[in-house]
Order: structure tokens, then C-alpha cells, then sequence
């Protein structure tokens, strides 16, 4: 999920700020007021049937993987496979498995504390969430952390990232001092948040190799977009807390080198990325979670401001991270429960309001230009999720299902929208 700079002055200005690693100029980051609602236009997508019954669900493999405050990790699906990781069976311990989608039978899974298959005696910690990586050839891994038990009460302490390759087996081990969570990837490099208040940091590892690259201390990683990490570095009274919770100063560091291009600390000292297309980088400008705050578009390049989309709750937004970022806005001139979809896409870098209303206030996932709503029950309006385009033009019926948590070419894996209880995935019918 690429953009246009108003006034050759201020683009100077931009460039000057994202070379000495400062904030971006104030003067061009004035977005223009959202264009007035276009003329309905017919859809331009094809639409999606989603079969009703679900294939299988989280509950029916072995490891009953389910969902736990400190392991919100949405899953992942690759080609026929799912990649789930949550709480295990035993309701207190976390547990990874790669399953195969069509059937549901787990291919390879690792409970907490179980020895890494190849390695050299590291077992699997869940400290933090799961990430899947693309690698060389097509192939792809998942990135864990990993430690080793201690004695006398078996516990494990994480002590580094490892690669498992799509096999389970560990393609490489990269220690690291402290609790971990890989949060952001690129085709050559990850990027883990080592996370301790008095030592926090971004370390990037090369993703070939395991080799740590470099550090960038005071930081957490949140994305990579056009060659830039896209990091968070927390307030004060967020910094402890939950990762959903924190907010803070936004910064644009190089992937490549570590080093800061810019930084909107003094403009908004308690913001947050929300989502990414391209090189757009969708943020709350004083996030405070589930309230409406305004939301603007930055060019992750020169964290230059390009559009204003309004006031919505962060999920209420949303992106692909290729080719488009939107928000579910309330319009207040229309009846209760209507919202306008505002979008910007990558290649045309302006905001577009949606030709029709829609009633879902939340966007759970974009896909392919797809935007999947999920609204709550109210008397006799069932919970269900609605497929539309950007124009709000309807792609499916309602879906009685819960919240959208993955999509892909042939899947859709739904969860209650608080992420608690069982991940059913169902087939898309072509």
C-alpha cells in the first residue's frame, strides 16, 4: 500500500528535514479539506462468497489454540497454510502450529518449552508475537523467540530470535539479551523489539544469516515501508504497559542503517501508526484506544503529512500494505450508524470519500481492494461482517460470521472481533 507534494518550497523544506533526521516542516503538512462525495459509481471489483460453514476451527486440532491477552497475535495464512499462535490447551501456556488448512490436521506445532527440532538444545518462548517472513525461492519461515530451560524449575527465559524454515526445523539462531517480539520484516532484514524500560530498543537482524545489523535504542518497530522503519518511541505513562496501549513520539528510521530520518515527537507527542500501504503510513495524532481521534496519512519517506482523514477510532482503519490505507468516518450529517469510507491509495497520494454510507464502524482487514466491515448487534441488527469496495458499493452478502482476522486467495479466517476464543477459517467459493 505513493503520493504527491504540494509546492516545490515545501517539498524542499521536507527533503532538508528528512536529511538532517528533524522534523518534517510544518508548512506543508496543511492537508486539503476531503473533496465533496462523488457521484455513485457501479463496483469495479468482483464480488466474494464466502462459504457460511467454516472448514474446521482452532478447537478441533490438538493444541486447541485459542487467544491470551499477552499473545495477541492475529494469524497468518500462507497458501494452504495457517500459521496460528495463542494459548494452548492448558489455558495458561502459549503454543505455535502451522496447520493444513483444507483438513485442519497440524503440520508441525511447538508448545512453550519445547526444544526447536535442529537446533542446539534452544527451546520455543512465547514472550511475544509470531511473524512469518518471505525467504529466497518462494519459501517462507516463522520468527520465534527462543531460549533455554533453567533449572531447578524448568522455566524458559528468552535469550534470542530464531527462523524456523516452513518445516519447523531452526534455520538459524540470533541471541539476543531480554524479552522479544519480532514486529516488522522486509525481504532482507527483521526488525525485533527488545523490550525492557531502561534498555529498550529496535534491533535489525539479517534475515539470511541471523546477523544482528544494527540497534537503534529507545524505539519500537512497527513497519517497513519504502525502505523506512516506521517506529514508536513511547511516552513516559505508556511505555510500561501493553503494546496495544502505548503511544508516543513517531520516527522514521533507515532500514538499511539504522539511522533516524525524521521524527514528529514535537508536533505529536502521543501518536501511534495504524496501518501502512506503500509508502503511506495511515496514524492517530493523539491515539487513546477505541476513541476518535483525528487520523492523517504521512509519506513515510519524509514523515511529510499528505492527507487528513478525519476523526476515527484506530479500528475503524486500516490498510493492505501495499496500495491503500482507509477509515471508517462517522458522518454526522447522515442518520445514526452511517460512515463514510475514506481512502488514500499509494498512487494517487489524495483522500477519496466513498460514494454510499456504510453502517459498519469497523475495518477488520483490506484485501485486494476489498474492505471488510464488521458492525455489532443492535436489537434485531445481527453481528456480521459486509465486503465492500472504497466506493462502499456492497462485494458480498452479510456474512453472519465474526470478525475477519486473516484473508487470503482462498481463505478467510474469522474471530470474535476481541480476539477471544477459537479461529475458524472458512473457504472462499469461487
Amino acid at each position: 500500500m505513493r503520493s504527491r507534494l504540494v509546492g516545490c518550497l515545501a517539498a524542499a523544506a521536507v527533503l532538508v528535514a528528512g536529511c538532517t533526521g528533524g522534523e518534517p516542516s510544518s508548512s506543508s503538512a496543511t492537508p486539503a479539506p476531503p473533496p465533496p462525495r462523488q457521484h455513485v459509481e457501479p463496483p469495479t471489483l468482483e464480488p466474494i462468497k464466502v462459504d457460511p460453514s467454516p472448514l474446521w476451527d482452532s478447537d478441533s486440532i490438538p493444541l486447541k489454540i485459542g487467544y491470551h491477552q499477552r499473545f495477541a497475535t492475529r494469524p497468518e495464512i500462507r497458501g494452504d497454510t495457517v500459521i496460528l499462535f495463542g494459548t494452548g490447551d492448558d489455558l495458561r501456556t502459549s503454543a505455535l502450529a502451522v496447520v493444513d488448512a483444507p483438513i485442519g490436521k497440524p503440520l508441525w506445532s511447538y508448545r512453550e518449552g519445547e526444544r526447536l527440532r535442529s537446533g542446539k538444545g534452544e527451546a520455543f518462548v512465547s514472550t511475544g508475537a509470531i511473524k512469518t517472513v518471505d525467504l529466497p525461492g518462494g519459501r517462507w519461515g516463522v520468527l520465534v523467540v527462543f531460549g533455554f530451560p533453567t533449572k531447578p524449575y524448568g522455566l524458559v527465559e528468552a535469550r534470542g530470535q530464531a527462523l524456523l524454515a516452513q518445516d519447523g526445523q531452526v534455520l538459524w539462531t540470533s541471541p539476543i539479551d531480554g524479552s522479544l517480539t519480532a514486529m516488522a520484516a522486509n525481504d532482507k532484514t527483521v526488525f525485533t523489539w527488545r523490550g525492557s524500560n531502561a534498555d529498550r530498543a529496535t534491533v535489525a537482524i539479517d534475515i539470511a544469516t541471523g546477523k544482528r545489523i544494527w540497534d537503534n535504542i529507545g524505539s519500537i518497530p512497527y513497519a517497513v515501508a519504502s525502505g523506512t522503519v516506521v517506529s514508536l518511541r513511547p511516552t513516559p505513562e505508556t511505555a510500561g504497559g501493553n503494546l496495544d496501549d502505548q503511544a508516543g513520539a513517531i520516527t522514521g528510521v533507515d532500514s538499511a542503517t539504522g539511522t533516524q530520518r525524521w521524527d514528529l515527537g514535537a508536533r505529536y507527542p502521543k501518536a501511534r501508526p495504524i496501518a501502512t500501504a506503500g509508502h503511506l503510513v495511515l496514524v492517530h495524532t493523539d491515539y487513546a484506544k477505541y476513541e476518535a481521534r483525528r487520523v492523517i496519512v504521512l509519506d513515510a519517506r519524509t514523515g511529510t503529512e499528505i492527507a487528513d482523514l478525519g476523526e476515527a477510532p484506530s479500528d475503524a482503519c486500516g490498510g493492505d500494505g501495499r496500495t491503500i490505507v482507509a477509515c471508517a468516518v462517522r458522518d454526522r450529517s447522515a442518520p445514526a450508524y452511517q460512515y463514510d469510507l475514506r481512502s488514500v491509495r499509494a498512487d494517487e497520494g489524495r483522500v477519496h470519500i466513498s460514494a454510499r454510507t456504510v453502517t459498519a464502524g469497523r475495518i477488520d482487514g483490506i484485501w485486494a481492494g476489498r474492505i471488510f466491515l464488521t458492525d455489532f448487534p443492535m436489537g434485531k441488527h445481527p453481528h456480521g461482517t459486509t465486503i465492500v469496495d472504497r466506493e462502499g458499493n456492497q462485494l458480498s452478502q452479510k456474512l453472519l460470521m465474526l470478525g475477519t482476522a486473516a484473508v487470503s486467495d482462498t481463505y478467510v479466517a474469522v474471530q470474535q472481533p476481541s480476539g477471544v476464543g477459537p479461529i475458524a477459517i472458512h473457504r472462499i467459493v469461487r
